[in-house]
């Protein structure tokens, strides 16, 4: 365990007699150095039988490096014949190690290939993130908003990791729904970092165009109807 953090300890009773045991009491205590943090320095089991365990958890902190003597000053149980025992010579070492240094600050961007969207149709959104970090990232979920209507199906993507210095492209299908040279676009991206989760927003502006739309056909009504179709520039007209 490093010295400064939370450790788990288990501590497991288990009967390797043939006979059932009773009213069993188990009390560590921990050495000078040792904090506890959660969990219950007394086990009370009022039976194991024969092969049987009984585990308890305690979380506990090292002050410091160093090796620490669990010990136990009350141990005691009854046989299968209801004769008392007391053990008195337990002992487990426990070893902390140095402290570690704390990890980077993660660094995780994200970027946006496509400036321009046409305005009021469904097109694809391409975007990059980028693990600029020294610390590898995981479970991370990207999301867009902002002046554009994403597909449902595919309004929030996932991956699983992202490792230090490498990027991941994405893509959204989306439909801007107003026009002009600075629409925002927000992405919001969490992920995690061993037990800690993180989250940004970035917001990004690309331009939105009009839509073509084709001419109206003008009809001269002076000049004569002609019966049937033609077709001209891959219009029909009458």
């Amino acid at each position: 365990m490093p010295a400064g953090e939370a450790a788990d300890l288990e501590v497991r009773l288990t009967n390797t007699g043939r006979g059932g045991c009773m009213s069993i009491i188990f009390t560590i205590r921990l050495p000078a150095g040792i904090t506890r943090l959660r969990g219950r320095e007394r086990i009370e089991v009022g039976r194991l039988d024969p092969g049987q365990s009984v585990t308890s958890h305690l979380r506990v902190q090292a002050e410091g490096a160093g090796h620490y003597q669990l010990t136990s000053a009350n141990f005691s149980y009854r046989d299968h014949r209801g004769q008392p025992h007391r053990e008195t010579g337990f002992s487990a070492e426990l070893v902390a190690g140095p402290k570690l240094d704390p990890l980077p600050e993660p660094r995780v961007t994200v970027e946006l290939p496509t400036t321009e969207l046409p305005c009021n149709e469904w097109t694809s959104l391409r975007g990059r993130i980028v693990n600029c970090g020294m610390v590898g990232v995981s479970n991370l979920e990207i999301t867009v908003s902002g002046q554009v209507i994403a597909d449902q199906r595919g309004a929030r993507i996932r991956l699983e990791e992202l490792p230090a210095g490498q990027s991941a492209d994405v893509s959204f299908f989306v439909r801007a729904r107003e026009t002009g040279p600075h629409v925002p676009v927000h992405l919001d991206i969490t992920y995690s970092v061993g037990y800690r989760r993180y989250s940004s927003v970035t917001t990004h502006s690309i331009n939105v165009l009009q839509s073509d739309v084709l001419p109206p056909v003008v009809s001269d009504r002076r000049q004569p109807t002609v019966q049937g179709t033609c077709k001209v520039d891959d219009r029909l007209s009458v």
